[in-house]
């Protein structure tokens, strides 16, 4: 059998190593996690880690830029032909964004809860990533919404309202899925049914009524 090379075996220790990252963040928060910890979750060497990262905080660019492949292929599934179907109007598209945010940030809590609380702790942090690919990503998200308010005779959105839109969106969720427990979303005391019909109709009002005013 061929050797495998020697940088898909790097990648494929690096991907590892994110994996165990990923696991050991369902139970912990990222500061009380050890080097040696995750060397152990991830059953590679301390040093086969040091090689890769020179310190915890190096790991969270590659954390992101994980997380960035995660986010493009769920923004690829979340509009097939069946969804289109079967939401049509603004209402009904905007409706299902913010409910497929929601679940998506849930699934991917341990993660954007980390980074989220880094990137403001620490502004320092690189985090890379590509702001254009994340933008564009948006762009596809958000295009049958763009399309259904044509189809019902509303205007397009402007660069500003879309990136206040997006805003909204997505510090709403951040406090609803990332952190439930804590003010202000335990203060709201909304479930999730009220909460996505809410905002999403919020989200509506921003496009369509204020555009019209």
């Amino acid at each position: 059998m061929a050797h495998q090379p020697q940088q898909q075996r790097s990648l494929d220790t690096q991907n590892r190593i994110l994996a165990a990252l990923e696991r050991l963040l369902e139970k912990y928060f990222f500061e009380h996690i050890t080097t040696r910890q995750l060397a152990k979750e991830a059953e590679v060497a301390p040093a086969t880690l040091y090689r890769r990262f020179k310190d915890k905080n190096a790991l969270l660019p590659a954390l992101y830029e994980r997380y960035d492949q995660q986010l493009n292929l769920w923004g690829k599934a979340l509009w097939d032909e069946d969804q289109q179907r079967r939401h049509t109007t603004v209402q009904e598209r905007v409706t299902h964004v913010v409910q497929e945010h929601v679940n998506f940030y849930r699934d991917n809590q341990p993660i954007l809860r980390t980074l989220y609380l880094y990137l403001r702790l620490h502004s320092d942090i690189d985090l890379g990533g590509s702001a254009s690919g994340r933008k564009a990503a948006y762009r596809m998200i958000l295009a049958p919404i763009f399309e259904a308010l044509g189809q019902q005779g509303h205007e397009q959105p402007g660069e500003t309202q879309i990136k206040m839109f997006c805003l909204i969106m997505i510090t709403s969720i951040n406090e609803r899925a990332l952190f439930s427990t804590t003010t202000p979303a335990r203060l709201l005391e909304l479930n999730d049914e009220d909460f996505v019909r809410e905002l999403s109709r919020n989200l509506v009002g921003y496009l369509v009524l204020k555009r019209n005013n």
